[in-house]
């Protein structure tokens, strides 16, 4: 009799310290800030990840050009892709508020070459994102997205 109840025992401590009865552990990410960097150059972006938990979010930007570099986050109206986004932005920049009718969130300040920037927190919904530079290029006069300075990031 007590050997049956210490095997029964011992089958009970078995079945949960392997999931057993126990309760299931919280989702990743779930109540933490999810980090993002992005890299700036003349005239690109890297972004360290391509897809993060949506959320709250803290931004770094590390300005590697020897220009002057912002980021923002703008949040693609469902159905829109982000190429289809850049060719009607490429076309007509008046297009941005009809195919991103939330508007730009996370709006990083413009940095100097050589300088990090850290935007503590923004709340990104799920959906899919272009990341731009709009600054204004004073040689050729286009906006820094028109040289190549976007990144899409999905958040899921």
């Amino acid at each position: 009799m007590v050997l049956r109840s210490l095997a029964a025992g011992l089958m009970l401590l078995m079945m949960s310290s392997c999931g057993g009865n126990t309760p299931a552990a919280p989702e990743a990410g779930e109540g933490e800030i999810t980090d993002i960097e992005i890299v700036a150059t003349d005239f690109a972006f890297q972004l360290s990840s391509a897809s993060i938990a949506a959320g709250e979010v803290r931004t770094t930007l590390i300005n590697e050009g020897s220009e002057p570099h912002q980021a923002g986050y703008w949040l693609l109206d469902e159905g829109i892709s982000f190429d289809d986004f850049m060719q009607q932005v490429l076309k007509d920049d008046s297009a941005i508020p009809q195919l991103s009718s939330g508007g730009r969130l996370g709006h990083m300040r413009p940095l100097s070459g050589g300088v990090r920037g850290v935007r503590p927190g923004d709340e990104l919904a799920a959906g899919t994102y272009a990341v731009m530079c709009s600054i204004r290029d004073p040689e050729s006069g286009k906006n820094h997205y028109e040289l190549g300075m976007t990144a899409e990031l999905e958040v899921r």
